[in-house]
């Protein structure tokens, strides 16, 4: 008989798989839904993204692997990008990694940081792939309660001090999901103060960057921490350019974090294929143009509610 890792006995259930099933069975009695389980966008990606990646697929020099070195304009790209929206100034070599998604960095990260028994500070209710990442690298999970009276944001000062000492990650997702709750500037600045002290990671998933109704753009984390000090950064172009299937997100931040991030990765897979890395410099390049109307669909789709 067949022996499994135990650290499989952890992973037997998913919010995704288990939905995924139900949808599917539901679909095979031919009955429709509605389906409100996975934030995908049900809106097209836009022509001028398809297009940059349906001419790629005529020119050769992007049908074979794509290495690090290839991602070069695609990491460019994205520091002007960070530099022009939240006034924050990053190595494009050392600071900015390229990713398959930006779950794929959240799940393995904790490989980087974390050895069998150390704690990650994660919030509850919190992203699937954060709490799964840390339990395939044999970390220890601490939930940090999110509640409407404290705005959903974590009350730092009440994670227990033995909780702290042998905590090496803290990660946090605003806008977040489920709660929608928006984190103001201060709270990350208060976050990066507490890691700094305790020398935590801190680690922000940041896919709903442009998925706001109100208010001022959110902050990223890099402006609390302009020195990129403790603070690694995740984006992903599936929610902003309703990319979802497409798979292309980075890393910025930390160059230590991006390094060990790159190592983990560096064995696992390449890079996403040169076509679509295209595409996402065309989306990134295109400014609010893209964003606004998908953006204001959504908001009209909350409003008739």
């Amino acid at each position: 008989m067949i022996q499994f890792a135990d650290r499989l006995a952890a992973l037997g259930r998913n919010v995704f798989a288990d939905m995924d099933r139900a949808k599917t069975a539901r679909k095979s009695r031919g009955l429709d839904l509605i389906d409100l389980s996975l934030g995908s966008s049900d809106l097209p990606t836009a022509p001028l993204i398809c297009q940059v990646i349906a001419q790629s697929l005529e020119d050769p020099s992007t049908h074979g692997y794509t290495l690090f070195g290839s991602t070069a304009e695609f990491r460019g790209v994205i520091a002007q990008w960070m530099t022009e929206r939240y006034g924050v100034s990053l190595d494009p070599e050392t600071e900015v990694l390229p990713l398959i998604g930006s779950q794929e960095g959240t799940a393995h990260l904790p490989l980087a940081l974390l050895n069998p028994g150390d704690v990650a500070l994660l919030t509850d209710p919190g992203y699937p792939s954060h709490y799964g990442g840390v339990t395939l690298a044999g970390g220890e999970l601490y939930a940090m309660p999110l509640l409407p009276e404290h705005g959903f944001l974590p009350q730092l000062d009440q994670i227990p001090a033995e909780t702290v000492a042998r905590a090496r990650m803290m990660v946090l997702s605003y806008p977040h999901n489920p709660t929608a709750a928006v984190a103001p500037l201060d709270f990350f600045q208060r976050a990066v103060a507490f890691c700094r002290r305790h020398s935590i990671a801190l680690v922000h998933d940041f896919p709903y960057a442009d998925l706001v109704f109100t208010g001022d753009r959110p902050p990223s984390v890099l402006q609390a921490d302009p020195t990129k000090s403790i603070c690694i950064e995740f984006y992903t172009c599936s929610k902003s350019y309703n990319m979802g299937g497409f798979r292309i997100g980075f890393a910025v931040g930390n160059p230590d974090l991006i390094q060990a991030l790159r190592a983990v990765k560096s064995v696992v897979d390449f890079n996403q294929y040169q076509g679509i890395t295209r595409g996402a410099i065309a989306a990134l390049r295109s400014g609010d143009a893209i964003i606004r109307p998908t953006v204001q669909t959504f908001r009209d789709r909350r409003d008739a509610w």
